[in-house]
């Protein structure tokens, strides 16, 4: 077991600090979980189950139902709004990346990914958000170096090689 206090301490004298969040974080903000009583998987249709609409494989079949799904769960997280903790999150992100420019000395820019600047100019990101969750809340709130690994429901790809990703 640790403590707040301990965990407060370790972040504050912390190099880094990788957090995940899941879909719990964005309760708050009216977005249910994927796997609650009122979950978007216990949701489904007459024909198919959520995990069903999610693949590929569905989608060329059945692609009406589908888009409807993703535009019942795209308009209601357009709607939401960050919550405390999507706040909380993203001051821990400014806060540790602020500590990170003062150790890295004068003039260099703490980057996500460093190749994008020279060495001499940058240096790494001292924090990294993980997120599970597609509702964009945590960029609303001002999280920068995010990684969305189920992607964002403002972002539309298409099945077409050819086609280039685009935002809704």
């Amino acid at each position: 077991d640790i403590s707040f206090r301990e965990v407060v301490e370790k972040i504050a004298t912390a190099k880094s600090v990788v957090l995940i969040t899941g879909a719990g974080v964005s309760l708050a903000s009216g977005i249910p979980t994927y796997r609650g009583s009122d979950g978007y998987w216990t949701l489904g249709s007459e024909n198919y189950t959520p995990q069903e609409i999610a693949t590929a494989k569905v989608f060329h079949a059945k692609t009406a139902k589908c888009q409807e799904y993703y535009s019942k769960r795209y308009q209601q997280c357009r709607k939401a709004t960050p919550n405390q903790a999507h706040h909380a999150i993203a001051r821990l992100e400014s806060f540790m990346n602020s500590k990170a420019e003062k150790e890295c000395g004068e003039g260099k820019v703490v980057a996500s990914d460093p190749r994008t600047l020279s060495e001499a100019e940058s240096c790494r990101a001292a924090f990294t958000l993980i997120s599970q969750n597609i509702d964009g809340l945590h960029l609303a709130a001002g999280s920068k170096n995010l990684l969305e690994i189920h992607g964002n429901l403002s972002y539309a790809r298409c099945f077409d090689a050819k086609c280039p990703q685009s935002k809704v």
